[in-house]
């Protein structure tokens, strides 16, 4: 009886320990790792039809395995044949929709300013993304199809310009770190990252007062006029989607020196960059011919309270006779 309420204790034990270590393993969260795009290739041609190809290197895996085509729908991919797709299968189909993959490679790979999903508008076929060519998991290729004569692209000489957006989820889960921005040299035929495409982290801003650029910090601007409004501020972020904040938001200014500060925050939410102005009320000086108005104004005002006094003075004294 001892020995197996000894069992039973220890079996307990062991449960209790293992419930715990299992919560403790599902609990935890793992962060999806983030890629980047080290190159692109030259553009090239591989078909009979003039498809047009683009290879893009990343510095990790971005899948397990090769799949011919994932930024058309779930469904689409359902009815590709074993040949068109090897690797592709009803159940994978309805994984990468569900994890975001299709969507993100719809909205987040831009060609000459047109999102894959607007290539697509003719045919889901038509801008073809395919990863993990050849058993290279951190390769990705930008295909056009020449067949569909919508995206037709026959002249590899011009100059491209490739978007990935931050957002950008691949088949394997990873992620792109940040957007990237990539232009092709038609000379050298080679394409290089655009500096400064990473917009997420991006609050520069230019500003202008009356069309007047504020360069730096404690600018001066001289306004005659007591009525402050925004609309002679244009603040011009670099990043169409940060926002712009201006503080104080008065209307009316007195004279002397009135603090302004403009802030942009990046769409990160916490990136931001800040400038102050100063605002200089000035008094204006009237002119010679408002003085000499103000000026006769004054004098007739003046001699026209001494004729009424006159006037009111001779009025009580003739009152006064009279009663007596």
């Amino acid at each position: 009886m001892e020995r197996l309420r000894k069992i039973t204790i220890c079996f307990l034990c062991f449960s209790t320990l293992f419930f715990a270590g299992s919560i403790h393993c599902f609990s935890e969260s793992v962060e999806p790792e983030q890629l980047k795009c080290v190159s692109i290739g030259a553009p090239y041609k591989y078909s009979d039809y003039d498809n047009v190809s683009f290879p893009l290197y990343f510095d990790g895996a971005i899948t397990d395995v090769n799949y011919k085509h994932v930024a058309c729908s779930a469904d689409v991919l359902k009815t590709m044949s074993h040949w068109d797709n090897p690797n592709m299968s009803p159940a994978v189909a309805d994984y990468l929709k569900e994890i975001g993959v299709i969507d993100s490679m719809n909205d987040c790979i831009e060609i000459n300013g047109k999102k894959v999903r607007e290539w697509q508008k003719s045919s889901q076929l038509a801008c073809m993304i395919m990863v993990g060519e050849l058993g290279d998991n951190a390769k990705m290729n930008i295909d056009f199809n020449g067949a569909i004569d919508a995206v037709r692209i026959e002249d590899l000489n011009q100059p491209f310009v490739i978007t990935l957006y931050s957002g950008l989820i691949f088949p394997n889960g990873t992620r792109l770190k940040q957007t990237q921005t990539f232009t092709y040299d038609v000379k050298q035929r080679i394409f290089s990252e655009k500096a400064g495409t990473d917009r997420p982290n991006n609050a520069d801003f230019s500003a202008f007062y009356n069309g007047i650029e504020l360069k730096n910090d404690y600018n001066i601007v001289d306004v005659e006029s007591s009525t402050f409004s925004l609309d002679n501020l244009l603040v011009i972020p670099q990043n169409s989607d940060a926002t712009v904040q201006i503080e104080p938001q008065f209307k009316e200014i007195g004279e002397g020196y009135h603090y302004v500060y403009v802030t942009v925050t990046a769409p990160d939410g916490y990136t931001q960059k800040t400038m102050q102005f100063i605002l200089n009320r000035t008094y204006k000086q009237p002119t010679a011919r408002k003085v000499q108005i103000a000026r006769a104004v004054k004098i007739t005002v003046g001699s026209g309270l001494a004729v009424l006094c006159i006037v009111m003075g001779v009025a009580l004294i003739l009152k006064r006779r009279r009663c007596k």
